[in-house]
């Protein structure tokens, strides 16, 4: 919202009305003995319709496409190598900001070991940088807001998992 001299406020209220319609599939891939994948895909379409105050309104319809895929590939000797990855489409971020479209890869490697009673693994998150966000209000009558930044998911992990006890429970 505007207020007197140029300033301008954000906070919670009740000004409009949102109705989602969306879509969720989501499927195992067995593409072979030594491959197996994951696959999740929704669509969302979002109508909007805000009144902020009288001769500030706004109505629109949104669409959106988030795709999440992870693979496993068995090797030899106890090795595995895992790719997992998503995408965002363009979308409407609480009612107020358009962003951009985003996504990630990350990708590990994992062995097993004493016995298989051990696992060491490495993983690196978006390897690629690309969780950058974008988003800009250019709707809201007289105002305009834009904002970017990234989030902390550029990371390397290196972890030791030991299953001890009964194996037979």
């Amino acid at each position: 919202d505007t207020a007197a001299g140029g300033v301008s406020f954000q906070r919670q209220a009740n000004i409009a009305t949102q109705n989602n319609y969306s879509l969720n599939i989501s499927c195992p891939l067995p593409i072979a003995k030594w491959w197996e994948g994951f696959i999740n895909v929704s669509g969302v379409i979002s109508a909007f319709e805000a009144n902020f105050r009288p001769g500030f309104a706004y109505k629109a319809s949104f669409k959106t496409l988030n795709v999440y895929s992870e693979h496993t590939i068995r090797l030899p000797k106890g090795w595995s190598f895992q790719a997992s990855g998503w995408f965002n489409s363009p979308s409407i971020w609480q009612a107020t900001f358009r962003s951009k479209s985003m996504g990630s890869l990350d990708l590990g490697v994992r062995k097993q070991i004493l016995d298989g009673d051990g696992t060491i693994s490495l993983s690196v998150g978006d390897v690629l940088g690309t969780t950058k966000w974008s988003i800009t209000n250019d709707f809201t009558p007289g105002l305009y807001m834009l904002g970017h930044g990234t989030n902390e998911n550029q990371n390397v992990k290196l972890n030791f998992n030991y299953r001890f006890g009964n194996k037979n429970v």
